[in-house]
């Protein structure tokens, strides 16, 4: 583990229970990372699993915990042809 916690991340929402306001996080290396609602940025105190997000890598509670979680958009595309044509 880092010594340096504020390190910016991305993952995926893995786990979230709306009763509880906790959640997980598992970043692109496949760590895990814990955090409660109150560390969404938007203000809301909900997140669907499947989420795409940025986090900052932080304490809250003497433990290793993601905060400062804002929602990424999905990326699409439009397929083409070889042609380049749609």
């Amino acid at each position: 583990m880092s010594s340096d916690l504020s390190e910016s991340s991305t993952g995926v929402v893995t786990e979230f229970s709306d009763p509880s306001g906790l959640g997980v996080i598992t970043d692109e290396s496949g760590r895990e990372w814990p955090f409660h609602c109150v560390s969404l940025e938007d203000g809301t105190r909900t997140i669907e699993t499947g989420t795409r997000v940025r986090f900052v890598q932080g304490f809250r509670v003497a433990r290793p915990e993601a905060v400062h979680i804002i929602r990424l958009k999905a990326v699409s595309f439009v397929a083409r042809t070889p042609c380049g044509c749609l």
